[in-house]
């Protein structure tokens, strides 16, 4: 009883001191949230989310990925993009069978991107004004809305993730930053060489062994990429 009301009064308390920065994520929330399934409710959505889903739901079946609206119908999806990523979306499906999940999915891996925006404001000791602002443009960003719009991508996932490896790995938390780190570039096969390109400017900033490592596996990822599918 007595533990229930300490976490009761914790939870008020984050409330009250972050009201500002939950009021802007939810804002933002139910803004992209509205925007994608009125987009989707009026028959808008178009062929790249017919491929993402298509692709999770034949991976949920344990089947081949052949989409029959994929401009290669007759091929897997990975020959022509390196989504590892929809493999780990596809137990979803087991749950719940529906594209409203991958929209919502997306809509809260941007909002969790400008998370990490806002804390990395905080870290560098911006004050919680200018953090908030920062986050609250950081979503407004037309990229970002005209990414939403765009039915499902798995590079706007790609997006949250390599926020979060940005943030652990300036506050050295390697396991974390390994973690969003793979999360990322099993996303699309491009996105290794962007976070080759963050670690290496990490390692000439910093000379940290956590920069050596994430440089080490694009790098290798790349290779695999480069030298298996393409």
């Amino acid at each position: 009883m007595k533990s229930t009301k300490i976490k009761s009064l914790s939870i008020t308390f984050f409330i009250k001191k972050n009201y500002i920065t939950i009021s802007i994520a939810l804002v933002f929330a139910i803004a992209y949230l509205t925007l994608s399934l009125v987009k989707h409710y009026s028959y808008l959505s178009g062929y790249d989310l017919s491929i993402i889903d298509q692709a999770i739901w034949k991976y949920s079946r344990f089947l081949n990925p052949i989409s029959t609206t994929h401009v290669y119908h007759d091929a897997p999806i990975y020959f022509d993009h390196l989504e590892i990523i929809l493999i780990l979306l596809a137990p979803i499906y087991w749950l719940i069978n529906s594209v409203h999940v991958l929209i919502t999915l997306q809509v809260a891996s941007v909002i969790g991107s400008g998370v990490a925006v806002y804390l990395l404001a905080k870290k560098y000791g911006l004050k919680p004004i200018v953090s908030n602002v920062l986050f609250a443009t950081y979503l407004a960003f037309f990229g970002l809305q005209f990414a939403v719009w765009s039915d499902v991508h798995t590079l706007v996932f790609a997006v949250g993730f390599m926020s979060w490896f940005l943030y652990f790995l300036e506050c050295k938390k390697s396991k974390l930053s390994y973690l969003f780190l793979i999360l990322a570039i099993i996303c699309k096969e491009d996105i290794a060489l962007l976070t080759l390109l963050i670690s290496i400017t990490y390692f000439l900033k910093n000379r940290t062994k956590t920069s050596i490592i994430s440089g080490t596996i694009s790098l290798l990822y790349l290779f695999f990429v480069m030298f298996y599918f393409l």
